[in-house]
């Protein structure tokens, strides 16, 4: 995801949120600043069940401070610089998705702690610990299929 493929007409980058609706009655103006983030959202979208896409560009938080600006200016962000900050936040976000390699909709696949299929007995939710760098401990949750817990649940009725 290339933050710089989402470019705003010259005309438009450096207006502010206050030159879109319903501020100023120019619809054509916020028209093109939406889909700019459209683009941006479904980029993002198709790079997270892209198989061959990393599941996450890992930096450090002070390496991403450099990476994106957090701080509210008084006057507030042109329109480019919001659209480069939503496709800048969007790139370093954990990309999981629920599509299953055997194409079973009934299946819930978290590509960061692979995935649970219906010959196993699903605990509701299981805490695996992942280590990056061996320093730094990250808690991920693995999440059973929501047809055992309907199962589970029926069960549980009887």
């Amino acid at each position: 995801m290339n933050t710089s493929n989402y470019k705003l007409g010259a005309n438009i980058a450096h207006l502010r949120c206050t030159d879109l609706l319903p501020y100023k009655e120019e619809a054509n103006t916020t028209n093109e600043f939406l889909r700019k983030i459209f683009d941006v959202l479904a980029d993002f979208v198709k790079a997270t069940n892209d198989r061959h896409e990393k599941i996450l560009d890992f930096h450090h938080p002070h390496d991403m401070l450099k990476l994106l600006d957090l701080k509210i200016p008084e006057k507030g962000h042109t329109l480019q610089q919001l659209v480069n900050d939503c496709a800048t936040t969007l790139k370093y976000q954990v990309k999981t998705d629920i599509l299953t390699t055997s194409g079973n909709r009934d299946e819930f696949c978290v590509t960061l702690v692979g995935r649970l299929d219906s010959s196993t007995e699903p605990p509701a939710l299981s805490r695996n610990m992942a280590v990056q760098n061996q320093k730094e401990p990250t808690l991920a949750l693995q999440t059973a299929q929501p047809h055992a817990l309907r199962r589970e649940a029926r069960r549980d009725k009887a």
